[in-house]
């Protein structure tokens, strides 16, 4: 990430640095390929159902486990939907990445001499595939999945128990999460600093966007705010490109004064050889950056199909948008 020098966090006031895996360390374009492509498709084909129609049947699914440990399991759902998804995390496995920026900040975390762990909801069987491909924990000092303590990471249970497993003090500790519903579950565990992140999904006539679970950028900025987050941010989702992102950071500033992070992708996604591809260049890219800067945005990075010389190229025209702001 690309972080404006006034947003950076006090170092020497953290020892923890508590850290999410999907959206957050690794491209979560895999997981949605999976979740809002292969499943549906796979529900449809076994159910003989028209997509659509599957698309619905499965958002009330998910709606009614909202909250709950089962809405991370994939057991679970295999059962429920007829559709072995462990088998589809290996089937496209080749499509888990790193976060642009990610492996080089816990190197950095490392060096520094933070403790690093990962806090995750992601399911065995997926922490499994990702590490395989990734090496992820390799990188960390522990983790542990919600699965293992029995709650998500919204209950506070879960945090609890993560006290305990791993002594670390919350007054001391960074946590950087994807999901608004961990926010205030983190903040009455004691954490100093907790940024929120959602991811947005355009809707199909292209009027709009919202979460997968049909939340606007106000709405989801005013939970995040009540609910404890220090930072308010957009990551990853569906058309969410340089523009669109500079459209959620305005929405953002109209119900919060809290500092705004956006990572947008590297243009719209597109299907080549039955792979997601985001072709925009960095010099593309980085076009938006002024834009999103001036909307009010004030840590920036990207997310899928991102690369480090895109994190490079937004870095240099931060810089300039700063020396620039200087000279006026």
């Amino acid at each position: 990430m690309s972080l404006n020098p006034h947003s950076r966090p006090d170092w020497s006031a953290i020892d923890t640095v508590l850290l999410d895996l999907d959206g957050t360390l690794l491209d979560q374009a895999y997981d949605n390929h999976i979740w809002r492509d292969l499943v549906p498709q796979r529900f449809a084909a076994a159910r003989s159902m028209d997509l659509h129609e599957a698309y619905a049947e499965i958002a009330r699914l998910f709606a009614a486990r909202s909250g709950t440990l089962d809405w991370y399991c994939i057991d679970y759902w295999s059962r429920t939907l007829g559709v072995d998804i462990g088998a589809l995390h290996r089937e496209v496995r080749s499509h888990v990445a790193w976060l642009p920026g990610a492996r080089e900040f816990l190197l950095r975390m490392r060096t520094g001499g933070k403790r690093l762990l990962l806090l995750t909801n992601s399911h065995p069987v997926a922490l499994a595939v990702k590490h395989e491909q990734t090496g992820v924990l390799d990188y960390l000092d522990a983790a542990v999945t919600s699965h293992e303590f029995g709650a998500p990471k919204e209950h506070e249970q879960f945090w609890h128990a993560a006290v305990a497993k791993f002594a670390y003090d919350p007054g001391r500790s960074l946590f950087a999460d994807d999901n608004s519903k961990m926010l205030e579950a983190a903040h009455n565990a004691g954490a100093p600093c907790v940024i929120g992140s959602l991811a947005y999904d355009v809707t199909l006539d292209g009027s709009t966007f919202r979460t997968m679970m049909g939340i606007d950028p106000e709405r989801a900025a005013a939970f995040m705010q009540e609910h404890g987050a220090h930072v308010v941010a957009l990551n990853c989702g569906t058309g969410m490109d340089m523009v669109r992102a500079r459209e959620a950071v305005e929405r953002y500033r109209h119900v919060t004064a809290l500092p705004v992070m956006a990572q947008p992708n590297a243009g719209q996604p597109k299907l080549v050889n039955m792979k997601v591809v985001y072709d925009e260049t960095p010099e593309q890219m980085v076009a938006g950056v002024a834009p999103i800067l001036d909307a009010g945005a004030r840590i920036l990075g990207a997310c899928c199909g991102s690369t480090p010389e895109h994190i490079r190229a937004f870095r240099a025209a931060m810089d300039a948008y700063q020396r620039n702001s200087t000279l006026m």
